[in-house]
């Protein structure tokens, strides 16, 4: 057979193998899109599957032990938070005065208001596949948080992120839960607060449950 004959048919397979190859690269990035597209809910189902998720039960009570460092200093402090009434309320030994009063409550409930601000969706999936949602309070009315950030795994509707501007800084935590008692509760938080520069490490423990 001719040289240019082969070489015709070369060029040919090689053509083919080509718009095969585009073909299956345009398939697998349709495919992708429409699966993330079917995966990421609205903001409001979303709020509503970690609400449901990471619901603390009101007749909870938990230890909270911290320890914060800030240059060479450390400084351990615990608390013994439960609910009076609706509230979430914290009996505190051994914080330095610079903390906020509210600051262990804070720690808690940052992860669980969410209704509270107006959200959007910033990305659908980070480098870690996890929505990040974030927006200013609603109705700010000087108190808590301004704005807040949350970063929300969907494979178990649980904010593993948030950063949240208050008056007297801003609060960046990192958690990790555990199921206690069929509820999914707040074992570990790393936090980071600005501009006091302070590095935080929470720990969660004695959960207990009144009857109610």
């Amino acid at each position: 057979m001719p040289s240019y004959v082969n070489a015709s048919l070369g060029s040919g397979v090689r053509r083919a193998i080509c718009i095969a190859l585009v073909a299956v690269a345009v398939t697998i990035w349709a495919g992708d899109n429409r699966v993330r597209a079917e995966r990421v809910p609205g903001v409001d189902e979303i709020v509503r599957q970690v609400e449901q998720m990471a619901r603390i039960p009101n007749h909870v009570r938990m230890n909270q032990s911290v320890v914060a460092r800030a240059l060479l200093f450390t400084w351990r402090f615990n608390s013994v938070l439960e609910y009076v009434g609706d509230e979430l309320t914290a009996t505190t030994q051994g914080a330095p005065s610079f903390v906020p009063k509210t600051f262990p409550v804070e720690l808690v409930s940052l992860g669980q208001t969410m209704p509270l601000f107006d959200l959007k969706v910033i990305s659908e999936s980070d480098e870690n596949g996890f929505i990040v949602l974030g927006g200013p309070r609603s109705d700010y009315d000087g108190t808590g948080a301004e704005e807040a950030t949350f970063t929300v795994d969907p494979a178990d509707w649980l904010v593993k992120r948030a950063t949240a501007k208050y008056a007297w800084g801003t609060l960046t935590l990192e958690q990790e839960f555990d199921s206690v008692e069929g509820y999914m509760l707040l074992r570990r938080q790393k936090a980071t607060v600005r501009p006091l520069g302070l590095v935080v490490d929470v720990e969660y423990s004695n959960y207990s449950f009144e009857s109610v």
